[in-house]
């Protein structure tokens, strides 16, 4: 017999919690065949002693799997997500297949780290064209970014939205390449 620990019961629908480590302590036991057991005293008049016993049998299995799935699970850190940006093509504020992908994983992470506490998004242009329009653009950019995050399950209230327009480009508008890479919103994660 082990003693893994001691955890507070309470009467209700959810007696107990384990931690993290204790957790993972006591599913290592039951991985080695133990029965992991619990024992307080009754809710009615606390005079009788309840002893609860979690078997094993079968369990190794789909234990095992469990562990694999945990040991392969991508860890996120806010570094991989602190600023993305997203391309859009000339006139366009129709995010790409590939870009879409990468707002998955970042409504992931938003949903997973309670310490962002907003998500800036900047609407950019190149600069052909009337200002006014690529600032209008900018901000179409900007917010369609922000619905997909928002469908996506991320609170509406993290969000900041900007339009740059022309005003910020990254590389030269005199190319077609410089101009393509102008074409985009930055989302800034911050915390």
């Amino acid at each position: 017999m082990v003693d893994l620990g001691d955890v507070p019961v309470h009467k209700g629908g959810t007696p107990f919690q384990l931690k993290a480590d204790l957790s993972r302590r006591m599913l290592a036991e039951l991985q080695k065949g133990m029965f992991p057991t619990f024992s307080y005293r009754d809710w009615a008049d606390a005079r009788d002693q309840v002893t609860v016993a979690l078997p094993g049998i079968n369990i190794k299995p789909e234990l095992d799997e469990f562990v694999s799935c945990l040991a392969n699970l991508p860890i996120y850190k806010f570094s991989d997500f602190k600023i993305n940006l997203l391309h859009f093509d000339f006139g366009k504020h129709v995010l790409k297949a590939k870009d879409q992908k990468r707002l998955d994983a970042v409504a992931r992470y938003l949903k997973s780290d309670p310490t962002v506490k907003q998500v800036v998004i900047s609407g950019h242009t190149d600069n052909i064209g009337r200002r006014r329009s690529n600032d209008k653009l900018g901000k179409q950019r900007s917010k369609a970014v922000k619905d997909y995050l928002v469908a996506k399950g991320v609170s509406p209230k993290l969000f900041k939205l900007k339009s740059l327009g022309e005003r910020q480009p990254k590389a030269s508008n005199r190319t077609d390449k410089g101009r393509a890479e102008n074409r985009r919103a930055k989302v800034t994660l911050i915390r």
